[in-house]
């Protein structure tokens, strides 16, 4: 960073210190307040299988030993603990002038699925997208941060992070809910090992995560700062 973008970035966080003080330092409770309070926002832990109710063919029954995370599988798996409900229907598809009709095993929500539910997809077309989110992630602790630095008229940092997970769903404890969606066990065995990060910029109120954005995290001259 040059002398005159060093000088700006320090302008701007005096100004804003001079406007509510301890609040605006780049230190690690601020941070951690910051990221906890995204987590808490958007720690949702979650797993989708697209638009509900969902088809599964013949095909994917036949697929379901070379295919351990295949739909057939996935489907049997939330059924087997009770978040779906399957039965054999008609459906049929057009094309190249002629309607095809085969069968297939539908699956639909439960009822026990509902307190699991986060809507998903594009609302603007009616969307029946919907995850099942079977935890929470929360801060475990923060590693380093680079920054601040000015890009854009923003200052800001990336936090490097570790996560735990919080308020585990039974179901996912289910083996063949594991099997079926190998990414329940990543998340699992990641915490307080897996590094995650998030982009934490200045704001009138503070310091507010905002997601992920390698902008800041690769700006020359970026400080970094390692916390063990």
């Amino acid at each position: 960073m040059n002398r005159i973008a060093t000088t700006a970035l320090l302008l701007s966080i005096a100004s804003l210190s001079g406007c509510g003080g301890a609040k605006y330092d780049a230190n690690e409770s601020n941070l951690r307040t910051a990221v906890t309070r995204f987590l808490e926002m958007d720690g949702d832990v979650c797993v989708s299988v697209g638009r509900w109710p969902v088809d599964v063919s013949e095909v994917d029954m036949r697929l379901r030993q070379a295919v351990p995370g295949g739909i057939a599988n996935r489907m049997a798996a939330l059924e087997a603990v009770g978040l779906a409900r399957s039965a054999e229907e008609q459906t049929e598809v057009d094309g190249f002038g002629k309607t095809v009709r085969y069968k297939v095993r539908r699956y639909t929500l439960t009822a026990a699925a509902k307190p699991f539910l986060r809507a998903g997809g594009d609302e603007g077309q009616d969307a029946r997208s919907n995850d099942l989110c079977w935890a929470r992630k929360g801060l475990d602790r923060l590693i380093r941060w680079q920054g601040p630095v000015q890009i854009g008229g923003r200052t800001g940092l990336r936090v490097t992070y570790t996560y735990r997970v919080e308020s585990v769903a039974d179901w996912v404890r289910d083996d063949a809910v594991q099997a079926a969606f190998s990414e329940i066990a990543q998340v699992l065995a990641g915490a307080g090992k897996s590094e995650s990060k998030l982009i934490v910029e200045m704001t009138q109120d503070g310091w507010e995560a905002r997601g992920v954005d390698s902008d800041y995290g690769t700006h020359r001259g970026a400080a970094f700062i390692r916390r063990r």
